[in-house]
């Protein structure tokens, strides 16, 4: 879909990630047994990219790669860990989603927030996982 719209929307398109340093989110439970439940998040280690771009506290930081000093674009440019969760899918069975990634190639911003906190179902559906 990003190469789509990338080729539409040419310089008006951004691919940006939304990471947090830590919190809690919703995913399935490794098992696929409970449901979709709350994980914990731990802290963002400090090589990771969520420490390396985002603020200290709770307010978002907001950073387009284009705009980093040349130092920071050279450190974006190798494999760096990222917390890749998808969020509302399964949690990951091991390393709490966090994985080395090319950011640099992958995305042109980011926005990293502090903590996150898991969102509330709704009280229509079935939270259950089935069998199959």
């Amino acid at each position: 879909m990003g190469t789509h719209l990338g080729q539409r929307l040419g310089s008006r398109y951004w691919a940006l990630a939304m990471l947090s340093r830590g919190g809690s989110a919703r995913a399935w439970d490794r098992d696929r047994k409970i449901g979709v439940v709350s994980h914990d998040l731990r802290e963002a280690p400090a090589y990771s990219i969520e420490r390396a771009l985002g603020r200290d506290g709770e307010g978002p930081a907001y950073v387009l790669f284009a705009t980093l000093s040349p130092d920071m674009r050279a450190w974006l440019s190798s494999l760096r860990e990222v917390r890749a969760l998808a969020l509302g899918g399964i949690y990951p069975s091991e390393g709490d989603g966090w994985s080395l990634y090319d950011t640099s190639h992958a995305f042109d911003a980011v926005v990293v927030f502090g903590a996150v906190s898991s969102s509330r179902p709704t009280a229509t559906g079935e939270r259950k996982a089935k069998n199959p």
